[in-house]
């Protein structure tokens, strides 16, 4: 009986190890973000970082008018394209 159960809670972690995915969202700006990475030294170690940079204004535009285009028969905003963007 307690191994059945044993074979049962193996599998289970394993599946959460498998599919479980965590966010963290964290600004880099400031000593937080430095005392938390000495506090807690997995979140360099490991977990992928990735960093993003403010979007140039055309490009924001860019995709805006491009993902509005491609809607604006469904949403019926057509005439509202310019203002929107």
């Amino acid at each position: 009986m307690g191994d059945s159960r044993d074979l049962i809670y193996a599998y289970f972690v394993q599946v959460c190890r498998e599919n479980l995915h965590i966010v963290l969202a964290f600004s880099p700006v400031g000593d937080q973000f430095r005392n938390r990475c000495r506090q807690f030294p997995s979140i360099i170690n490991c977990c992928t970082i990735d960093w993003y940079n403010p979007w140039p204004s055309e490009a924001l535009y860019s995709v805006a008018h491009r993902q509005y285009s491609a809607q604006e028969a469904q949403l019926g905003i057509a005439e509202h394209l310019d203002a929107l963007c």
